[in-house]
């Protein structure tokens, strides 16, 4: 008689899974920058040391990194650099905008707004879960309501002026550091912010993978 067939294991479950799938992905991409033995050379090495050099004194170049543009992003550039310029007012905005994501993350754990989000739709703002769930049970007209006000104040109060620092946006307002503290306080800004968009990333995927909230810690605090 024909031996016996082994029996087939069981699925992965759907979370296990995912998390495999990140794992295996994130060696890859990490692959990506380890330099071959062959490619690694003296002018090369030369070359990153002479660009490097120019852009020593620009913000957010701190330790023990220096500055770092593994992608070659400023390539044939320098500081005064139109594009450089660009990059660095997005870097700011994105990190803002970061760290304002990881505030709501946090507040949302602990706060809700009283009465309804939507009338109309009878949605109270109680109902609103936390994280990505929020996405759908906020109605379509709530969505374009944010997007058009986030849209208004990129093209008015936060507009990036051509003549301005990066960063330096919403006119008057906006508060500026004094002269003595200014380059501290600006690569402080700038390294929150570069925290704050890997942490945000970080608590989405969490969110998305296990559907778990970030924060059970901060149930414990809830009356």
């Amino acid at each position: 008689p024909p031996p016996p067939r082994r029996a087939a294991r069981p699925p992965l479950p759907p979370t296990t899974m995912m998390r495999a799938v990140v794992l295996v992905a994130s060696l890859a991409l990490a692959s990506g920058f380890v330099v071959p033995q062959g490619a690694r050379s003296t002018p090369t090495r030369l070359h990153m040391a002479k660009k490097a050099a120019s852009f020593d004194g620009e913000l957010g170049v701190t330790e023990p990194l220096g500055f770092w543009d593994p992608l070659g992003f400023t390539e044939g550039q320098t500081p005064s650099d139109p594009v450089y310029l660009r990059r660095r007012a997005v870097e700011f905005k994105h990190g803002r905008i970061a760290m304002l994501a990881i505030t709501g993350y946090l507040i949302q754990e602990l706060v809700r707004l009283p009465g309804f989000l939507s009338f109309s739709y009878a949605v109270k703002f109680a109902d609103v879960p936390n994280g990505l769930a929020a996405i759908k049970q906020v109605p379509g007209l709530g969505w374009l309501q944010m997007i058009a006000a986030v849209g208004f104040l990129e093209l008015s109060a936060l507009k990036q002026d051509a003549g301005a620092e990066p960063g330096d946006v919403g006119g008057a307002v906006w508060k500026r550091y004094d002269a003595d503290t200014r380059a501290a306080k600006l690569n402080i800004e700038l390294n929150n912010g570069r925290l704050a968009m890997i942490a945000i990333m970080g608590l989405m995927v969490q969110d998305a993978v296990s559907g778990d909230a970030p924060f059970d810690v901060f149930a414990l605090l809830k009356v």
